[in-house]
């Protein structure tokens, strides 16, 4: 796909320069990847994403005014920054993505958040400061990376038994009440990656398995 016009420049399927400054934009159908910093800094409060998309580029949405999006089945991958430093209230992701970089949802105001079960990695830092309160760590995550998902309002946490790794400050500055693990659970857990107050939790669950 091809289109160059006073909107948009797409080449090869690549939307690679958004030119007007419109604040509820539709991507045209037959984009398969969204260059970096394409809308970055950009008045955009609404946007659709097609269901051709396979890739968000880094910093493609950073910095703007989104409050909500959908990320259609047909993304695998979210780039470092993609949606940085927005307003977002809420992310829903229909099953597909497999890849979210660092930072890529870093600075929002996200509430609830269900990770997509094709999810496979989660980069550091991907969802730090935002409003999380509840969430389930989906079965093909094998690491969670430092600061993943610190300076939330997390109160309850579900670990399913494929993360085998949880790195520093992943889920520190919390607020950390319950956390429930699956049978036979095993799992390296860093000294520094939750709250000292559930310190105790963590350290109990992981060495009775």
């Amino acid at each position: 796909m091809d289109l160059d016009n006073e909107e948009f420049l797409i080449i090869d399927g690549e939307l690679k320069e958004y030119r007007k400054n419109a604040s509820y934009v539709i991507i045209p159908n037959g984009v398969t990847k969204i260059a970096s910093g394409v809308f970055k800094e950009k008045n955009l409060k609404n946007i659709i994403i097609p269901n051709t998309v396979t890739e968000i580029d880094s910093f493609a949405f950073s910095k703007c005014n989104l409050k909500e999006v959908l990320i259609p089945e047909s993304v695998v991958k979210i780039g470092a920054f993609a949606f940085a430093d927005n307003h977002l209230k809420y992310v829903w992701f229909q099953e597909g993505v497999k890849q979210i970089e660092e930072y890529a949802f870093f600075h929002n105001e996200i509430i609830q958040l269900t990770l997509p079960k094709t999810l496979e990695s989660i980069g550091s830092n991907a969802f730090s400061v935002n409003k999380i309160e509840k969430l389930i760590i989906p079965e093909k995550i094998k690491v969670i990376n430092a600061n993943a998902f610190s300076i939330n309002a997390i109160n309850t946490i579900v670990f399913l038994n494929s993360v085998e790794q949880i790195e520093a400050d992943a889920f520190k500055y919390n607020n950390i009440r319950n956390c429930f693990f699956e049978d036979n659970y095993k799992c390296s857990v860093h000294n520094d990656a939750f709250d000292d107050s559930v310190k105790k939790l963590i350290r109990v669950r992981t060495q009775n398995k």
